[in-house]
């Protein structure tokens, strides 16, 4: 069986939990980002029948992320271009409402270009009025990616013949609470990726169990919403995150 060399370092290295401490950056400040994102929605409906909605939802967001590989050894940020078109399915109560989405999502790294991807998503959400500015929001998801052998922020040599099957699932809560235009967030999230074992340049198979990781994250974050015609969107998140890799 062909193993990626270094991968015993690395295990060592991955194997120290590692938490990121983030601070918002405001005009000049010099401080850590975590991030800052401008955010276009817009939405067309295309069916409705009482609390039913279907309807298209096209997204685009230019982000800035201070951590790209969540990594507390050398940390690379880098600018996002990222886009989205799917579908939404809208059930809407008088306190509560349930959106099932689906979609396909690129993902385009302005530095980083190598880990550019493009997934396909879907996610379960459920939100709830506590009062009438303040809800809890259950949501799920799971998405399928490929991405090209190699991590920049390690020095781990890949063989692996052809692009890495990547599943995501992640899971989260959190109290948001309305304003004028705009709204407050904190959270708590888990993620989970799981790299799927590839074929090597020799004919082996590479094990990818070592890339494996869990996540748990707890997050704060504001966003503001400049025009209630098309969605454009100020967010700024900062988060304290918690890496490990996943037992197998």
């Amino acid at each position: 069986m062909a193993i990626i060399g270094g991968e015993q370092r690395l295990i060592e290295k991955r194997n120290n939990v590692r938490r990121q401490w983030w601070s918002i950056v405001v005009g000049a400040c010099a401080c850590f980002a975590t991030l800052l994102s401008l955010q276009s929605v817009a939405h067309a409906q295309l069916f409705k029948y009482g609390p039913l909605t279907i309807a298209s939802e096209t997204e685009a967001a230019l982000q800035f992320d201070s951590n790209v590989f969540r990594s507390a050894f050398n940390p690379r940020s880098d600018t996002i271009l990222i886009t989205r078109q799917g579908l939404t399915l809208e059930y809407a109560r008088a306190r509560g409402t349930t959106e099932l989405k689906a979609g396909v999502t690129s993902n385009d790294y302005t530095d980083l270009q190598q880990n550019s991807f493009v997934n396909g998503n879907a996610s379960l959400q459920h939100s709830h009025e506590l009062t009438p500015l303040w809800k809890i929001v259950l949501s799920g998801s799971v998405a399928l990616s490929n991405q090209l052998p190699g991590e920049p922020d390690t020095d781990v040599p890949d063989t692996a013949a052809e692009p890495i099957q990547r599943i995501t699932s992640a899971s989260s809560v959190a109290l948001e609470r309305e304003m004028k235009r705009g709204k407050l967030s904190f959270g708590v999230n888990y993620q989970n990726r799981d790299y799927n074992d590839v074929r090597t340049i020799d004919g082996g198979i590479a094990d990818q169990d070592f890339r494996d990781t869990e996540t748990d994250r707890a997050r704060t974050s504001i966003e503001h919403n400049f025009s209630s015609r098309l969605q454009t969107i100020v967010l700024i998140e900062a988060s304290v995150d918690e890496v490990r890799v996943r037992p197998n």
